[in-house]
């Protein structure tokens, strides 16, 4: 009876923590569609099968897992919590009696709900998980929403036998695993098939897969001989120990037919690992993904990393988004952007520049003459850094496509990106999102609009604008029949939003 009972209130424990943590991160996916469950489960490399409360239970568990790595960090809301005083009993008992406290605390600011990167701007890997700064300081943590157990995770469900399924297929050109545990017999049965003279697999995607260190070997090993076919490796979020990573390497650097990588949330990486990366001479990897990987400024401060990637002859696009760069890590990301010439995509978003690492990156691109498309949502440049951006593109003849998205930059900066539009003939796509602009600069920005004819798409979702604005961009856009605005989330009445939108031929105005 004993053990049953405390068995009975562990269970019961772990279900209301459970429930607590899922309340405060805000994260009621039974109110989602499961149309709208599945693009969650496909952005994070989990399984799409099932009905919707498997669905459901499957991004919960994920989320568990996110706080499990979440908390062996420190964030800046945790330090403030612990930080704060006590509450004054005195206090709490006067507002139950309904008495006005004799002070009233100030609210701390919240962050406006995240929105994903724009589907214009492509490529774009992931989502965002806040608006804002990452955390700059890391100090370890002794426990854990689930108690000190950890949460005792359930192991990933065995995937050899699918694996072994798939290879089984010799007409198959790709391979396909998610969110499994694998064994020597699936790992061996993809050996075997990369090895075969008669292999057609182009590409492998191993997706939050676990195995042990003998499987990376041997899965390396044929990886190394496979060099006649395989050209997207993709190990997103599996997770991997910094020797077995090293491994990884060693594949690209002996077989220069893999083009396409993506080693997002695999592991910390390292100065060292990060800087063979970019210094892979084999005239291999064009495409390089490294989203959430603990990247920090000292990696890009190293030497061999700056001269790999000032050097860098076929690297076009590289995903540094979700890491732990500030405005010192830009400082050597920017001089090395200066004398790149391959690199035509640079995605930048959720990483801390600030003002003072916008003002480095402004200068690299006044010289930078590769660099196609940047962004960099809710990096924290603000008002003085989107200005600096903007002026240095004024003279900048490369760059086609830009986001800053969540800057909340103001009306000053987005004069100046009026200014850019009317100076730039090369800009072919604005993402302005969450920008603080008002009607205050409609009339400039229209009449920018109205002279941009290169221009695709320039959008202002959850900006300030009202039905007066939105009339303004209507007006631009029966000159400029080549443009299009969205305007998601403006204080916009609905009556006024289809009477506005209706007057531009082709949907080119979303007020939705």
């Amino acid at each position: 009876v004993c053990w049953r009972g405390l068995l009975a209130v562990s269970v019961l424990t772990r279900s209301v923590t459970c429930q607590v943590y899922f309340v405060e991160r805000g994260m009621d996916y039974g109110t989602l569609t499961v149309v709208e469950l599945k693009n969650k489960l496909k952005e994070r490399g989990l399984s799409q099968a099932g009905a919707k409360a498997a669905l459901v239970q499957r991004l919960q568990e994920s989320d568990v897992a996110d706080a499990e790595n979440e908390n062996t960090t420190v964030t800046p809301s945790k330090k403030r919590k612990a930080e704060e005083p006590a509450e004054d009993p005195s206090k709490t008992k006067k507002q139950a009696t309904g008495e006005a406290p004799s002070e009233v605390p100030a609210s701390p600011p919240t962050n406006p709900n995240p929105t994903s990167p724009s589907p214009f701007f492509m490529p774009v890997v992931g989502s965002p998980t806040a608006i804002g700064a990452p955390p700059v300081t890391f100090a370890p943590i002794a426990f854990s929403p689930f108690g000190f157990d950890g949460g005792n995770q359930q192991p990933k469900p065995s995937g050899d036998s699918e694996l072994v399924k798939i290879c089984k297929n010799k007409a198959s050109d790709s391979i396909r695993l998610s969110d499994v545990s694998l064994t020597l017999e699936g790992i061996d049965a993809l050996a075997s098939r990369l090895k075969a003279d008669d292999c057609k697999v182009t590409s492998i995607h191993l997706r939050n897969v676990e195995m042990p260190r003998e499987c990376w070997v041997n899965l390396c090993d044929a990886l190394k001989t496979a060099q006649h076919t395989v050209t997207k490796l993709d190990l997103y979020g599996s997770k991997l120990a910094e020797s077995e990573l090293d491994l990884v390497v060693d594949v690209l650097s002996a077989n220069s037919n893999i083009k396409t990588v993506d080693l997002s949330r695999v592991h910390p990486i390292g100065a060292k690992p990060l800087s063979r990366l970019v210094n892979l001479r084999n005239g291999g990897v064009t495409e390089l993904r490294l989203q959430g990987c603990f990247i920090d400024d000292a990696s890009l401060s190293d030497p061999e990393f700056v001269s790999g990637l000032s050097g860098n002859k076929t690297l076009s696009l590289l995903v540094l988004s979700d890491n732990r760069i500030t405005h010192a890590g830009f400082k050597h990301l920017a001089e090395a952007l200066k004398s790149n010439t391959a690199l035509t995509n640079l995605d930048l978003s959720t990483v801390t520049i600030g003002v003072e690492g916008s003002m480095y990156l402004a200068e690299a691109l006044r010289q930078n003459a590769s660099l196609k498309q940047l962004h960099m949502y809710g990096a924290g440049g603000k008002t003085a850094g989107a200005i600096a951006i903007a002026e240095a593109l004024m003279s900048n003849s490369s760059l086609e496509r830009l986001g800053i998205p969540a800057w909340f930059a103001g009306d000053v900066a987005g004069k100046k990106f009026c200014e850019l539009l009317k100076n730039n003939k090369k800009i072919k796509y604005l993402d302005l999102r969450r920008n603080d602009f008002t009607d205050a600069i409609a009339a400039d920005l229209a009449e920018a609009i109205r002279e941009s004819h290169q221009l695709d798409s320039i959008e202002f979702e959850n900006n300030a604008f009202t039905a007066v604005g939105a009339k303004l961009f209507a007006e631009a856009l029966q000159v400029n029949p080549h443009t299009r605005v969205t305007m998601y989330g403006c204080p916009i009445q609905p009556q006024a939003k289809h009477k506005i939108s209706s007057s531009v031929e082709g949907n080119r105005l979303s007020l939705k």
